[in-house]
């Protein structure tokens, strides 16, 4: 009992400590989820006005913009991919970047406390920054949309998708991040190891290419390889990942069945 509540204690004082990657965090989804969208809906309205007034025949370009509207409540939203990978990236190097520097680390490790304790509180301090901005974001932007677009706006089970896609990549790419400072002796090794660690499957594929197509190209082709740089490296498929594409790893899921990894 002493024991949980000293682990709550430690996590409350050292999420205090992170209320600038909290602010941060809103900052960049306010940015991705909020400001953008809104800037596109006041350019689609300015187009739907000059078209109601005659002033403009172009019917496909406003049912363009409202695709382009749509797409920022759907994993189509690229600016808001982009937030969430440099978010798991800044705050998995941050939050670990503590055992980069002896003091801290007899600081930490002179506390009455487990070090698999120090661990998790350490690891759930960037999913409690993270997680619940991503998901108020996507839920905040789409209850505006719904006022504003109304029969017009995507189905919630895709805003429910995005959602759950852009955690599984939080997670993925920050578990990633952590797992490199933590092998690393200090933060500008442990950037480098991030990169390293998240585009590993690709450096691989490049290298066996390359050398097949020095030693082999007579012989086989292995262009197909490429394949397997989409399914593997996180970045590349969180950023391929579309809702018209459906040859990813995880791009197929069909909610009523929740069959994720169907392409495996």
């Amino acid at each position: 009992m002493t024991s949980n509540h000293l682990s709550f204690k430690l996590f409350k004082e050292e999420y205090k400590k992170y209320t600038w990657a909290l602010a941060l965090t809103i900052i960049g989804f306010i940015s991705s989820k909020i400001i953008l969208p809104l800037l596109d809906y006041s350019n689609y309205i300015n187009a739907k006005n000059r078209f109601v007034e005659n002033l403009s025949n172009n019917e496909e370009y406003l049912l363009k913009k409202l695709e382009s509207l749509n797409d920022y409540l759907t994993i189509d939203n690229d600016f808001n991919k982009i937030v969430v990978i440099g978010l798991a990236i800044l705050l998995g190097t941050v939050i670990f970047s503590y055992l980069h520097n002896k003091k801290k680390i007899d600081f930490y490790h002179s506390l009455p406390i487990t070090r698999s304790n120090l661990f998790f509180i350490k690891y759930l301090i960037g999913i409690a920054i993270a997680l619940p901005i991503i998901i108020i974001s996507h839920f905040l932007l789409y209850g505006i949309f719904s006022i504003l677009l109304g029969d017009n706006i995507v189905d919630f089970k895709e805003v429910l998708e995005a959602v759950f896609i852009d955690i599984v990549f939080f997670i993925v790419i920050y578990s990633i991040t952590v797992f490199a400072n933590i092998l690393a002796g200090n933060t500008i090794i442990g950037i480098i190891l991030s990169g390293v660690l998240l585009n590993l499957f690709s450096i691989m594929i490049l290298v066996i290419f390359s050398l097949s197509d020095i030693f082999f190209s007579q012989v086989i082709d292995l262009g197909y390889i490429f394949d397997y740089q989409l399914k593997y490296n996180p970045i590349i498929c969180y950023l391929g990942l579309k809702n018209n594409l459906d040859y990813f790893s995880i791009t197929s899921i069909n909610f009523s069945k929740f069959n994720i990894l169907s392409m495996y």
